[in-house]
């Protein structure tokens, strides 16, 4: 995808001039998709990482790779997924 297709679609998000210019309720709603996948994956629980380091020693190490990928191409436009979160959860515990 090309630099200005990407700033296009990031801009589409904008529908007026303003400091409260980003449509905010299509962005409550993806948050709240986002947090209902974060409760299903057991990620929200307190107690979820108290004897298994494991999941979230291995989502940082993901997570720097995910930067060292930014800062590398730096013209490119990156998002980081659920996805990796949730196939590192399901690898380490099961």
């Amino acid at each position: 995808m090309s630099l200005l297709r990407s700033l296009r679609r990031i801009l589409a998000h904008y529908r007026h001039p303003g400091p409260f210019s980003v449509e905010l309720t299509s962005a409550v709603m993806r948050q709240g998709s986002f947090i209902q996948k974060m409760i299903g994956l057991g990620w929200t629980d307190p107690n979820r990482f108290a004897t298994d380091k494991t999941v979230v020693l291995r989502a940082i190490g993901r997570y720097h790779a995910f930067l060292d990928l930014m800062s590398s191409s730096p013209a490119s436009f990156f998002v980081p997924t659920l996805a990796s979160l949730d196939s590192g959860c399901c690898e380490t515990c099961g």
